[in-house]
């Protein structure tokens, strides 16, 4: 894609694939990820490592880390029951994919 259609070959950072979460129905956490770029996202306390593909190789491969914290906790505990929210835009939101679900977190 970047070669193909980016006349300088950089893909935008709004092109982007774009990942959000929620947990227990906090503000989403909004990442900018793929294009064989360092993600962007818009909490600073979140980590989020990212491996994607280019010109056409189009795989995303992503974790996030998000700090207890964010979610008025001093930290997640054993048995911590989780609503997860997270929706995923692929590049230019041509595809969107969902994952909801309550969780409990074990040890």
């Amino acid at each position: 894609m970047e070669d193909v259609f980016y006349r300088d070959k950089i893909v935008r950072a709004s092109d982007r694939a774009e990942w959000n979460v929620s947990i227990n129905g906090a503000t989403p956490i909004r990442a900018r990820i793929g294009a064989g770029m360092e993600p962007l996202v818009n909490e600073p306390a979140v980590r989020i490592e990212s491996v994607s593909g280019l010109n056409g190789n189009v795989r995303n491969i992503a974790c996030m880390e998000l700090p207890a914290k964010l979610f008025g906790k001093t930290r997640f505990r054993a048995g911590d029951k989780i609503d997860l929210d997270s929706t995923f835009f692929t590049h230019c939101r041509a595809y969107r994919v969902e994952w909801r679900g309550q969780f409990q977190l074990g040890e």
